[in-house]
């Protein structure tokens, strides 16, 4: 039997009672999703925790004592429940490190289980089509933009291309910004590059009305301290749009040897590697073609298996309390 506390989405498909008879308790800790030691400790069976990637504290401690100091409380809660777990699952490397330094001794780190949106099934907006008016080189990001994405250093960058290289050009920014206090240095440095009209906000957006934006991007930026968008990367190559990361673990593990990444930020070379991508068709195909590939690996139904192998092998052992 699996039981699930916290959930964020639906882990059913792993069928974890076909390996395991007694109750299991699945727990997911997050940025948005927090845990309850008092359900932790009244669940009588094997538990375990799936940690998903938080950004470190210090990143919103400049913007959001409130968001500060509820991250700050789900650490303590993680700390004192780590007696009642028998296994910690992480999302991917930067998680699991962090598991382990919070005191976490078993951890695994989970394949990946995000699916990409099912565009398929919508049409675009034509509305919103027309109002993101004529068609301009596009770049895009989307996320959920919290400080350690860096967005700040995608309008920059952004700014100097359209600046110094195609001056008809925009970015999207599609996602809400945590917390609201970083959405406003965002806009502050916005306005002060003189980038208002070609620098867009959009958030609370629909499937129709993002695929309307997909549609029109040309370019994917993300240019992450740590952390990276995978569901965006993946939603991205559907749209045959290549994308640049920088080279945190996640991105680099999702993307091996076909990731075009960025390990020092120097603006202006970045613009000039950004321009060869957009007007190089040839290059562009292939990096498109290499990251569709490789995405496609990471699609679901090739990580199910894998996972409950993982925990088989190692929940085996361990009493029920």
């Amino acid at each position: 039997m699996l039981n699930q506390s916290n959930q964020v989405g639906n882990l059913d498909y792993l069928n974890l009672s076909s390996i395991q008879n007694d109750p299991i308790y699945l727990f997911h800790s997050s940025r948005a999703t927090h845990l309850n030691l008092k359900a932790i400790q009244s669940a009588h069976g094997k538990r375990i925790l799936f940690r998903h990637f938080t950004p470190a504290l210090d990143y919103f401690a400049p913007y959001s004592r409130t968001v500060y100091r509820d991250l700050s409380k789900e650490r303590l809660v993680l700390e004192e429940s780590i007696q009642y777990f028998d296994l910690a699952l992480a999302d991917n490397e930067e998680t699991s490190d962090d598991l382990r330094q919070i005191g976490f001794s078993k951890v695994l780190v989970a394949p990946y289980l995000q699916s990409p949106r099912d565009f398929g099934t919508v049409q675009s907006d034509t509305t919103f089509h027309r109002l993101l008016g004529e068609e301009k080189l596009t770049f895009i990001t989307c996320a959920e933009f919290t400080p350690n994405q860096r967005v700040e250093d995608v309008i920059r960058l952004f700014g100097w291309y359209q600046r110094y290289v195609r001056s008809e050009c925009r970015l999207l920014l599609l996602g809400e910004v945590v917390p609201e206090d970083y959405l406003v240095i965002l806009k502050d440095l916005t306005q002060s590059l003189g980038l208002q009209n070609q620098v867009s906000f959009l958030t609370h957006l629909n499937l129709s009305e993002t695929k309307a934006c997909f549609e029109a991007a040309d370019l994917f930026l993300s240019l992450s301290e740590t952390g990276s968008p995978l569901r965006e990367f993946m939603e991205a190559t559907q749209f045959g749009i290549p994308v640049i990361s920088s080279a945190t673990r996640c991105a680099e593990n999702f993307w091996g040897d076909s990731g075009i990444y960025v390990k020092q930020l120097d603006i202006p070379v970045l613009a000039e590697h950004v321009d060869l991508l957009l007007n190089d068709q040839a290059f562009r195909s292939t990096v498109v073609a290499h990251q569709l590939g490789r995405s496609r690996q990471f699609l679901l139904e090739n990580s199910v298996d894998k996972l409950r192998e993982q925990l088989a092998q190692n929940l085996v052992g361990i009493v029920a309390h």
